[in-house]
């Protein structure tokens, strides 16, 4: 571990969908001290922020993170996507914007066993 992290022995991640593609920014401070109440609450004293944001593309359980390919092939890029309909809005913008005139019907992902994700909130 980091120094400065010291002895920390908890980690979580939390996800909350707002509703909304641009939630305002009481919204947003209101989530955070409503995490801040429940870590308290926990008995977390001092707790320590790693990073937040808004995601404005893909921000959902449902949505994975897939290999892009050429012709079969990995390439080494990956599109965040969580339909049919959303592989081929991104695979029309990177064989379009990243490869100019590269033919789309080389391009495609890799899909993982479980695809679509059945429910767009899973419950693990």
């Amino acid at each position: 571990m980091p120094d400065w992290r010291g002895e920390i022995g908890l980690g979580f991640s939390a996800f909350r969908h707002f509703g909304a593609p641009n939630p305002s920014a009481d919204q947003q401070v209101d989530a955070r001290t409503q995490i801040e109440v429940a870590m308290q609450s926990a008995g977390v004293k001092e707790p320590i922020a790693l990073g937040n944001g808004v995601t404005i593309s893909g921000g959902t359980p449902a949505h994975r993170w897939l290999d892009v390919t050429v012709m079969g092939v990995p390439i080494g890029l990956k599109v965040i996507v969580s339909s049919e309909e959303e592989i081929n809005e991104q695979l029309d913008m990177v064989a379009e914007k990243l490869f100019g005139r590269a033919p789309r019907d080389d391009f495609d992902v890799i899909r993982p066993n479980l695809w679509p994700i059945p429910t767009m909130f899973p419950r693990w």
